[in-house]
């Protein structure tokens, strides 16, 4: 079989088309909106965010498709939706446990857009009202919503939330606590940074999909913002299989290399933001871990994804001993990228080991019986 075809075949695993994607903006604005009824001082500026957020992310699917990008606000409606998505892919349910992953580790409240009408300036005090907003991130919810499906277990969200956070610690050696929102702030603002960029086009285009190279200034960057808050990347042009649009649970780090995104645009995404290389570090290990491995017992798709996730650091590495070379460089970005990669190689080999003992396991059991 062709390397490329497995490696693509192997990054499907991580793909959304248009309805599961419209399906996990649709959780996410339910749990934001259950947040909200809880909260009676900051209920309003809650509100006027998830009005904005909202706003920004049907834009985002409109430029997919004008017909899906209506989101699912009715709690009934979208049960109904998400189980008509699960009968049209009996056989295959891991998109399910990728949204509910992503639903899980969502953090709303984060910035939305680049500061008032600069298309060429990142305000770190833009939407700066928002950055004290608490998001209770209340489980039950979820578990509420994977309870009426009956594809996983509940204890699913626990589990993604506990890994979740228990990975970025261990990848990133600090003590997280309360900073999961900071972290996720700090990956945004990355994105954004990077999209203010005089390569702001060609970017967009291969990291967050051909949709976007008719838009310009705030409008492109907004709605890169949109997709990336929300935990999915869009397809940068590439022949992905079964009607993928957009990438979550941490494969987008995959999916740059075997979509054919140049190195030098993901190394100047990461070395913008070593935080963006942290977050997806962490899902990419959780769902490794936790679903194709303990949930679906595909050890097959788990080396074919780590030999993808190898390459790419290896490439990373040689981009930035050229970066290194080369004079005049800014040495913030060169040392956010050594961050960055530093992140990626951790993550990979802790990966690693928990794979090639599941594999010994998977072995061992197979024969005892």
């Amino acid at each position: 079989m062709n390397k490329n075809f497995n490696n693509i075949e192997a990054l499907s695993k991580f793909g959304l088309n248009v309805e599961q994607t419209r399906i996990l903006f649709s959780i996410q604005y339910f749990v934001v909106s259950e947040d909200i009824k809880s909260e009676d001082k900051t209920r309003s500026l809650k509100t006027a965010w998830l009005c904005d957020w909202k706003k920004s992310v049907e834009a985002y699917l409109g430029m997919i498709d004008d017909d899906s990008k209506r989101l699912y606000l009715d709690y009934d409606e979208l049960n109904e939706a998400v189980a008509k998505e699960i009968y049209k892919n009996a056989t295959n349910v891991t998109w399910y446990y990728i949204v509910m992953l992503e639903s899980t580790v969502f953090t709303p409240y984060t910035p939305l857009s680049i500061s008032d009408g600069n298309a060429n300036v990142y305000s770190k005090d833009f939407n700066k009202r928002y950055t004290k907003l608490k998001y209770k991130n209340d489980l039950d919810q979820l578990e509420r919503i994977v309870s009426t499906h009956g594809i996983i277990s509940k204890e699913y969200i626990k589990t993604f939330d506990r890994q979740y956070r228990k990975t970025l610690e261990k990848i990133s050696g600090k003590k997280l606590h309360l900073l999961i929102k900071a972290i996720t702030v700090l990956a945004v603002a990355g994105v954004a940074t990077t999209l203010t960029t005089i390569f702001a086009g060609p970017i967009a285009v291969m990291i967050f999909g051909s949709q976007f190279s008719g838009l310009t200034g705030v409008a492109l960057v907004n709605a890169c913002l949109a997709a990336a808050g929300g935990g999915a990347i869009a397809v940068g042009g590439a022949g992905m299989l079964g009607g993928t649009i957009a990438i979550a649970g941490g494969g987008a780090i995959l999916s740059m290399a075997v979509s054919g995104v140049a190195v030098g645009s993901l190394s100047l995404l990461l070395s913008n933001s070593p935080e963006f290389a942290l977050t997806q570090a962490a899902k990419l290990e959780v769902v490794l871990r936790e679903i194709v491995c303990n949930a679906q017992n595909d050890i097959v798709t788990a080396q074919q994804v780590l030999k993808q996730y190898k390459q790419q650091i290896i490439e990373l590495n040689t981009e930035l001993k050229t970066l290194e070379l080369a004079s005049g460089k800014n040495k913030v970005q060169i040392e956010n990228l050594k961050t960055a990669v530093n992140y990626l190689e951790k993550a990979y080999n802790s990966t690693k080991k928990f794979v090639s003992c599941y594999d010994i396991g998977l072995k061992t059991d197979k024969d005892e019986d």
